[in-house]
């Protein structure tokens, strides 16, 4: 799953507030040091003649200002992060690196919801992967119990086969072409039913988009992962029929 935010806010920002005390001079020192930093995309810095000045703009009280003898807003650096960071503990070791700076006195994520579709994104994606795994288990189940029903079935034109002289190899192939069919039928399945929960998924996210002003995206399977999917799965359960009769071979014994 990927979210990404066009409208409003593309990224989460970090705010670092300068202390009182550092000049001009210093700040843009400041600026250089951390414009080094490979995780950072863009950099505003508001002087603090450019914050008492959004102060009076945006104040509902702009003449307050006058009665203080000395500017009381400090200086601000906003740092925006590269889009690569995803992970909302990367952007925490990014402000925990600026705030040890010399002339930072703190540093805020300005998240704006943006942990909370991270949170989201990483219960999805680790919900998919529960369900894989439960899918290819189930799967795994599925073709060995019923390779084991052909084989009780078939047990008499086996020890028949086994009789007359028919090789391993000769009495496997009809097994492995049922397992890898059964492998080949619940990837399918798994492909048809993981598209039709993130459908569901999808009108979800697509209010909730319009509610937050984000765009969202899901991320589907595209045609070479469906294959490669398809591929594994009619290999497993070639495999599995594959263990399974072998394993009942090896017990019969032909007087």
């Amino acid at each position: 799953m990927n979210v990404s935010d066009k409208s409003w806010h593309p990224r989460p920002k970090l705010t670092a507030y300068l202390y009182k005390v550092v000049n001009e001079n210093q700040a843009i020192t400041l600026l250089s040091v951390i414009k080094k930093e490979n995780d950072i995309a863009t950099i505003t810095y508001i002087s603090k003649e450019e914050a008492i000045q959004e102060f009076r703009q945006w104040s509902c009280f702009p003449d307050s200002m006058e009665t203080l003898e000395e500017n009381p807003l400090p200086a601000v650096i906003i740092i925006t992060p590269k889009i690569n960071i995803k992970n909302i503990k990367n952007i925490k070791i990014l402000r925990d690196k600026i705030a040890k700076m010399a002339g930072i006195e703190e540093v805020k994520i300005e998240e704006n919801g943006f942990s909370k579709l991270i949170l989201l994104s990483n219960i999805v994606i680790k919900t998919s992967f529960i369900v894989i795994s439960l899918i290819i288990f189930v799967i795994l189940i599925i073709i060995k119990n019923s390779i084991y029903s052909t084989i009780f079935k078939n047990r008499d034109k086996i020890y028949l086969m086994k009789l007359i002289g028919a090789t391993d190899k000769f009495i496997l192939q009809p097994f492995i072409c049922r397992g890898a069919l059964l492998g080949l039928i619940g990837a399918n399945l798994s492909i048809i039913s993981s598209k039709m929960m993130l459908n569901t998924l999808f009108v979800a996210l697509k209010d909730t988009s319009l509610i937050c002003h984000t765009t969202c995206f899901l991320y589907k399977l595209s045609l070479y992962e469906a294959i490669f999917l398809i591929s594994i799965s009619t290999l497993i359960g070639s495999g599995v029929a594959r263990l399974a009769v072998a394993q009942y071979l090896r017990r019969v014994i032909v007087n």
